[in-house]
């Protein structure tokens, strides 16, 4: 059990391991879709999208070279719901519960799980632990319901009780809920085509991709209360972008806000080292310096849980 009031601020490399693709890696996807003109285009017809106005998003896309369909959306909000629609088709298609569930890997979840097992069902809601995930994807909370069903052996109504008392706040959405969280709840798993128009309209609704919605939401005041609660902090898979941090009100490390004992670290995968040094500089951090490694064993060498 954790019991130091403990926080992970979870970016896209956070994901990466159970088989969801980076942003950049994303956009890479999404461009090729809509330049082949295969399922992205038939996918996105069946949503209502008229043929110029996915054959304008895909050129603009392309040329645009930026680095996240998001950040293409920040600049030309007009493609907003298209942005959506492609990215939550390109994503759902990478739930996939075997990459979950891989002994193969050396997995940060497993790794995570095990430090916050206890004896009983109900001692498990005990963890001092939340989560903050700027990721659309449900495979954390999806996890934890498979390791916990399967260890205790108990009705999903109990495990369900349970894990409602870890907060996993997604600030962007996610790809709907999960059908433990709602009785008409998509299951962790690829749509197949007769499904895939609906489901990807449902998820539409849950995700934000425009900068000045994300920071008008509720989920940002559940993040910030949760930092000011934890005593330290873990950003894991996080890149650290700007506005992200200041979404979290920690632009400048404001101790006012946050508190001056909360000590803030993280990983540093696709990071230069000069990067870091800015990071950590401006923002107060400890970013870890030294040669990148993975979630697994940055939180095995590095953190006390």
């Amino acid at each position: 059990m954790i019991t130091t009031p403990t926080v992970f601020i979870l970016g896209a490399g956070a994901s990466h391991d159970y088989g969801f693709p980076l942003g950049y890696e994303l956009y890479k996807i999404a461009c090729a879709q809509l330049q082949s003109n295969k399922n992205g285009w038939k996918n996105l017809r069946s949503l209502g999208f008229l043929e110029e106005e996915i054959s304008d998003f895909s050129l603009k896309l392309y040329l645009s070279e930026l680095e996240s369909i998001d950040t293409f959306v920040n600049y030309n909000t007009k493609y907003e719901r298209i942005g959506k629609a492609i990215t939550a088709s390109i994503l759902m298609a990478y739930e996939n519960e075997g990459k979950l569930i891989n002994k193969e890997i050396d997995s940060w979840y497993r790794y995570l799980w095990n430090k916050m097992r206890t004896d009983t069902l109900s001692q498990f809601a005990e963890n001092h632990v939340a989560f903050i995930t700027f990721n659309y994807d449900r495979s954390l909370e999806h996890y934890l319901f498979i390791v916990l069903k399967y260890t205790f052996s108990r009705e999903n109504e109990e495990i369900i009780e349970v894990l409602n008392k870890i907060p996993i706040i997604h600030v962007y959405g996610q790809l709907g809920n999960l059908p433990w969280q709602d009785e008409n709840g998509r299951t962790y798993s690829s749509p197949n085509q007769s499904q895939m128009t609906e489901e990807i309209r449902k998820c539409m609704s849950m995700i934000e991709l425009v900068y000045g919605s994300r920071e008008v939401s509720p989920k940002f005041r559940e993040a910030i209360e949760l930092l000011q609660w934890a005593e330290r902090g873990y950003f894991l898979g996080f890149g650290y972008d700007d506005i992200n941090l200041r979404n979290l009100n920690i632009t400048g490390y404001d101790e006012s806000v946050i508190g001056n004992s909360f000590k803030l670290s993280g990983t540093r995968i696709g990071l230069s080292d000069k990067e870091i040094e800015i990071i950590n500089k401006k923002y107060r951090m400890r970013i870890e310096e030294m040669e990148s490694r993975s979630i697994y064993n940055y939180l095995k060498e590095e953190v006390e849980l």
